[in-house]
């Protein structure tokens, strides 16, 4: 297929030119959000992990206190 060229007004072609831009603008701001989220669910999954650290510990702590308390020694 043989490639013509295609013919606009010069106030269209602008048009479509700040468009574009707009949508670029757009699109780095979405990146720039992206990586915001990115930082966020980081510091989450760390909070979780130590939440989760801090539970196991209690639980530990708990069962020692339990078989200290009612498993006689032998």
């Amino acid at each position: 297929m043989d490639k013509m060229p295609v013919f606009i007004k010069i106030d269209k072609y602008e048009d479509v030119l700040d468009l574009m831009n707009i949508v670029r603008d757009k699109v780095e701001k979405a990146k720039e959000v992206l990586v915001k989220i990115d930082d966020l669910k980081r510091k989450e999954d760390e909070k979780i992990n130590q939440w989760r650290s801090n539970i196991l510990d209690i639980e530990n702590k708990l069962n020692n206190l339990n078989n200290s308390l009612f498993e006689p020694d032998n």
